[in-house]
């Protein structure tokens, strides 16, 4: 029983050193992924939402909020965009709106929204916030946490000559999104 439990752990400790080096030693080239927000006007400061502000302070006092609350503000809040205008983004933030791709599929799509909306909702104190927005969000959406893990393996793959590049991108995403 030990042997095996052993080797497994050998072998992602392994994997781990490996993906490490690369990620340091490999000269890869960034993607030609431009930044959504430049495409977006909203993303003028403007008054904060009072609905938005609401929910913040909700959260802060350790009040329940409900799913319904948070579709309603994520329904007003983040809109859906062409995923030619959202480079290889799932989602972003800009000023006080979230953007998602059309594209995704639907269960990842509530995914994302929810996920954006938790930056929207984010105080600052978060240690990681996007691991903190892939928790909140994962949480109600677990279907919708996986769809975006598989359709973002697939997409990203284009923006990407190298396979050794490909890799260590998905290791960066890795580390960004999972590990707190």
């Amino acid at each position: 029983m030990k042997k095996p439990v052993l080797t497994i752990l050998i072998t992602i400790v392994l994997i781990v050193v490996i993906l490490e080096v690369l990620s340091k030693s490999q000269k890869c080239k960034t993607p030609d992924c431009f930044y959504p927000c430049n495409n977006f006007s909203t993303i003028l400061p403007g008054p904060r939402d009072p609905d938005l502000i609401r929910l913040q302070q909700k959260r802060l006092a350790g009040e329940k909020i409900s799913k319904q609350e948070y579709r309603l503000i994520a329904e007003k809040l983040i809109l859906e965009k062409d995923p030619e205008l959202m480079g290889c983004y799932n989602g972003v933030v800009c000023g006080e709106s979230g953007f998602v791709r059309k594209d995704l599929p639907s269960n990842a799509k509530i995914f994302v929204k929810r996920h954006e909306l938790e930056h929207l909702l984010q105080t600052g104190e978060e240690r990681n916030s996007e691991f903190a927005a892939n928790l909140a969000a994962g949480r109600e959406y677990p279907l919708g946490f996986l769809q975006t893990i598989f359709f973002s393996i697939w997409n990203r793959a284009k923006y990407y000559d190298s396979p050794v590049c490909y890799i260590i991108s998905l290791w960066k995403t890795f580390k960004v999104y999972f590990l707190p």
